[in-house]
């Protein structure tokens, strides 16, 4: 990815009060110069412009992820008579699938990261649950944007568009409980005997039986 264009002299140039610029300002692109001509203090903006730039750093994708993986090992060590920032497990989780995501694109750096790549790692996932790959995503996109905070990638990076970080529904997961759409269809669509018991069942309401309490 190339850097934004530095400028790298003022030539034939004069301040015309205040912070005021006009006259020529040069720019470097790849080393060869080019100039632009600018009226009142516009060679001034886009020189402040260029000078809030961050500057994107050329770092290998192995690399920054042994960085994350270290800086997250911290956080899973408890100082005495403390709870750890982070789960243990869970920070080796998310090392496991990143040095897996590392070992896929060797010699790739991070700047160089498209939303194919994104695409072909988790479409290689296809023995794991929808579950286990929506996991994966978040990791990336968490990876990705510590990347950013390290000038390691640029903001305006738009591989969290990829088609492969999209969040799959899982329809097809065991049913944990009904929403109450879902419950309303059932009642719907169950017989008159059956609804009363569906409906306490779903309430989980407390009756009195003989002497003693019972749920439903």
């Amino acid at each position: 990815m190339e850097s934004a264009p530095k400028a790298d002299t003022a030539a034939a140039g004069h301040a015309s009060g205040g912070s005021s610029f006009s006259g020529f300002v040069w720019f470097s692109f790849g080393g060869s110069f080019h100039n632009f001509d600018f009226g009142g203090g516009e060679g001034v903006k886009v020189i402040d412009y260029l000078g809030n730039i961050a500057v994107v750093q050329r770092k290998d994708l192995a690399e920054a992820v042994a960085e994350f993986c270290k800086a997250r090992a911290a956080l899973a060590v408890a100082a005495p008579g403390k709870r750890p920032g982070l789960n243990s497990v869970y920070v080796a989780d998310t090392a496991r699938q990143l040095t897996e995501f590392a070992k896929t694109f060797t010699g790739t750096a991070v700047a160089d990261l498209g939303k194919t790549h994104i695409d072909a790692y988790i479409g290689s996932h296809t023995k794991i649950s929808p579950k286990s790959r929506n996991h994966l995503r978040s990791t990336i996109r968490m990876f990705l944007g510590w990347c950013v905070r390290r000038d390691y990638l640029a903001a305006s990076h738009r591989l969290l568009e990829a088609d492969g970080l999209r969040k799959e529904p899982l329809d097809n997961a065991p049913i944990d409980f009904y929403r109450p759409s879902e419950l309303r269809s059932l009642l719907e669509k169950s017989s008159c005997s059956m609804r009363a018991v569906i409906a306490l069942q779903a309430l989980g309401v407390i009756v009195r039986v003989g002497g003693g309490i019972a749920r439903i």
